[in-house]
């Protein structure tokens, strides 16, 4: 059944559905129909199976076809249209195809456009660098592992083109991290790219891992093989070379060492002095391991730094809790632990650190530089500040323990700012505020964590606290971590109100309070490279790297860097494929979130769950994750204008919310929910479309009898979402029927206990919704006329089978 949602006979010019069976056709047809430089796809879902239903927006009239091959197959199918509108198809794979790479593209008058590629495997990033033979590595994507298949991995000489196969490791691998062992016969020196299959697609099912800079020179430089001699599981360990961790000084015997530089080890003897003095012997000596026997190494010093770790060291204890770094006494530090930007090589390890300090006087840690590891650690931290790293390019974090009360500044346990191939895996994180931060990082895999907000040790009043923070985060893999409360439940007041330990397990939000180089407006003229909006007058600064995205009108869907601007011109990195004019809208925003994997993390307990708030994103992955008692899978999306006339819009592209429970059946406090509130604050008009391509399936949600709002800025009813929150301010809502939330699938879910499974409005442009299993869900889809307008959602296609 195809629903217009109350659309008008005057728009009929506008969408059409379409239903049935599509033909087969003649082989060769139309695969080599002439390309046509005003067809395009910009935006389709990348995952999709026989029978499922797919979205396809970008440049075309609405009397084109879409066709697929599967794979470099020559026969072609009519692909069958749910709904479609001009620039926009959902439609639906034939359940009879065989699972493929499936090649699409969209056709009429005789041309077509490029192809655009459903299940193909996509790389964005490795989790090192470098690499050697034999070494094991990551790559992070989408695809990367379907069932059925093997995944192929080529690694291709920069140097001479040569070819070498790495072998896919299925242990541990799905469908966005692939593990793979690199071929055996790499050559010292050379830089390989890497090229990825899931086994599907034939010639076409193979791509090129290419990072989020777009650079196609993107791969990894080989080393010469390295024993992996402290476990760190990541192939840059072997910057820390046979010579460097061979060459052990025993801190307290060692006869290279002056007697001035040999530790006491009492607990009461200051031996920080004797410490730095054995670790710049070692580096001086070209590098090597300063091990600290059991016992207790009090230091005490001064000022900005404690532990100044000299390059080319490791500092390794006999184990957690029995060598002790006690500090905090004395004269305050800032950054106990301290590893200079300009150096590489350091590590510490099997040791604790115990801050005896309870005023939060003395900081943990700054840590620079590359290639830096912290391994089998414990850190008590009282209320000091976090271990930041800074502008880090290869570190890791691994079977470490931290504990951390509050602390005035709200900084939590560990930081990393502006690094790269950040490893955080295994360890443990009981604190009061924000456990595991991301800004500005990429190239992350964030695997294997507990992260337990600690009740009894303390609030920060007045303060919105989360468990992991995740701003301007791209290519990043957060999988299978922990998140728990201890000593619960959270304080309320009489109304059910939290008053301290607030705030999200998991949040995103595109630089929060402070978000940068944020505009709106309607383009004058545009080039082939260039956008000019007349009512302007830009300075020609950034502070970040954004991007301009037309979101309506002609050429509506692209997304482009910008490389520069005056008043009142933007220069494009990369050229239109559709020239915008002055029919077209366009937004400039930085994205918070890129190519980042949320996949079987287990939330429990919380006050709020996985919530995207305000931040721009594309290709984000929401997989096999629990929330149990712990509130919403929140997407909400803005357009306002903040103070000093600021235009924010943070639109969304290919997110996927697949395949997780969220339970609240006996949450006494928060609902429950699944989508996308799309938030229009005190504006009468649209701007654009805000929402393309999210796509829901094979979901769990359960909520509570009766039902319970789900509790964020503002209440939002328990259900799977797409719809808009619309704040009037005392303004009527203006519809100009521009698609807010446009190709939303809901497919294959289960509603429990829902007293409306789907929410829907007048902002909702050709949602699916199909095969949902309700139980004690009365209502399948609500959907909301808007006030001051004659219809709710357009083009919804349901009962698909």
């Amino acid at each position: 059944m195809i629903s217009t949602g109350g659309l008008g006979a005057e728009h009929d010019h506008r969408y059409k559905s379409l239903q049935g069976e599509q033909p087969l056709l003649p082989a060769d047809k139309n695969i080599a129909l002439p390309i046509s430089n005003d067809l395009h796809i910009f935006w389709a879902s990348e995952s999709a199976g026989p029978g499922e239903e797919i979205a396809v927006q970008g440049h075309f009239s609405i009397l084109a076809q879409l066709c697929l091959t599967a794979g470099d197959d020559t026969q072609q199918v009519l692909v069958p249209i749910l709904s479609q509108a001009t620039g926009f198809i959902k439609a639906q794979i034939p359940g009879n195809l065989p699972v493929s790479v499936y090649q699409i593209w969209v056709q009429q008058s005789g041309s077509r456009s490029l192809s655009s590629f459903i299940n193909q495997a996509r790389g964005d990033c490795v989790d090192s660098p470098d690499v050697y033979a034999g070494a094991h590595v990551a790559i992070r994507g989408r695809d990367l592992l379907l069932s059925g298949k093997t995944a192929v991995i080529r690694f291709v000489s920069q140097s001479n083109g040569a070819s070498l196969l790495a072998t896919a490791v299925t242990d541990g691998s799905d469908r966005f991290k692939l593990n793979i062992t690199a071929p055996a016969t790499l050559v010292v020196g050379t830089k390989y790219k890497v090229y990825v299959s899931n086994g599907y697609g034939g010639s076409v099912g193979e791509t090129q891992v290419i990072d989020e800079t777009g650079d196609s020179n993107y791969g990894l430089t080989a080393l010469a093989p390295a024993t992996d001699v402290f476990g760190l599981g990541v192939a840059w360990h072997a910057n820390f070379t046979g010579a460097m961790t061979g060459n052990v000084y025993n801190a307290k015997i060692d006869s290279r060492l002056a007697a001035d530089s040999k530790v006491v080890g009492d607990g009461t003897t200051n031996d920080l002095p004797r410490i730095m003095k054995a670790m710049n012997k070692a580096s001086a000596d070209g590098g090597g391991v300063v091990y600290l026997p059991a016992g207790a190494y009090l230091c005490e010093g001064g000022g900005f730094v404690g532990l100044d770790m000299p390059p080319n060291v490791i500092l390794k204890g006999a184990g957690k809790g029995a060598t002790i770094i006690k500090y905090g006494t004395g004269s305050s530090i800032s950054k106990f632990v301290y590893f200079d930007s300009g150096k590489r090589n350091s590590g510490i390890s099997d040791l604790s650190f115990e801050n005896q300090d309870t005023t939060g006087s003395f900081g943990s840690g700054l840590i620079g530089g590359q290639n830096v590891f912290l391994k089998n650690v414990s850190w008590k931290m009282q209320k000091g500040e976090w271990l930041e790293y800074l502008n880090v390019k290869k570190v890791l974090i691994q079977n470490c323990d931290f504990l951390q009360g509050a602390n005035a500044l709200i900084h939590g346990p560990t930081t990393t700012t502006n690094c790269e191939y950040v490893t955080i895996k295994g360890s443990k994180f009981t604190f009061v505020t924000g456990g595991i931060n991301t800004t500005e990082s990429s190239k992350c895999f964030i695997e294997d964590n507990e992260l337990t907000r600690d009740v009894a040790l303390g609030k920060v009043e007045g303060s919105i606290l989360h468990l992991m923070i995740n701003e301007f985060t791209t290519s990043a893999y957060i999988a299978n971590n922990r998140f728990r409360l201890a000593n619960g439940p959270i304080p309320r007041d009489p109304n059910g109100i939290p008053i301290t330990n607030d705030g999200e397990s998991i949040i995103a939000e595109g630089g929060g309070a402070a978000i940068p180089d944020v505009d709106y407006g309607k383009v004058s003229s545009a080039t082939a490279t260039t956008l000019t909006d007349t009512a302007k007058n830009w300075t020609t600064s950034f502070k970040r790297l954004p991007v301009v995205a037309i979101i309506k009108g002609r050429g509506a869907g692209q997304v482009t860097k910008i490389r520069s601007r005056t008043a009142t011109t933007l220069t494009l990195a990369i050229a239109w494929r559709i020239v915008p004019d002055n029919t077209s809208s366009y937004a400039i925003f930085n994205f918070g979130l890129e190519n980042v994997a949320y996949v079987n993390n287990d939330i429990r307990d919380q006050q709020r769950g996985i919530t995207l708030y305000h931040c721009a994103m594309h290709h984000i992955d929401i997989v096999g994750n629990r929330l149990i008692n712990a509130g919403a899978i929140d997407i909400t999306t803005i357009q306002n204008i903040r103070p000093n006339n600021v235009h924010h819009f943070t639109p969304i592209y290919n997110v996927e919310v697949i395949n997780n429970y969220v339970d609240g059946e006996n949450d006494p406090y928060n609902g429950v929910s699944i989508g996308v509130q799309a938030i229009q604050h005190i504006i009468a008009q649209t701007w654009g479309t805000v929402s393309t391509n999210l796509r829901i399936t094979h979901n769990t949600l359960i909520g509570a009898i009766p039902n319970k709002n789900v509790i964020q800025d503002e209440s939002f009813p328990t259900g799977y979402h797409a719809y808009m929150v619309f704040h009037s301010g005392g303004t009527n809502y203006q519809d100009e029927w521009v698609p807010m939330i446009l190709g939303t699938i809901l497919a294959d879910n289960t509603a429990k206990n829902c007293e409306r499974s789907v929410i829907l409005n007048t902002a909702s442009y050709h949602t699916s919704v199909s095969r949902m299993k309700q139980l004690n869900a009365p209502i399948l889809i609500d959907n909301q006329v808007l006030p001051g307008t004659k219809h709710g959602g357009v083009g919804i296609a349901t009962h698909i089978k």
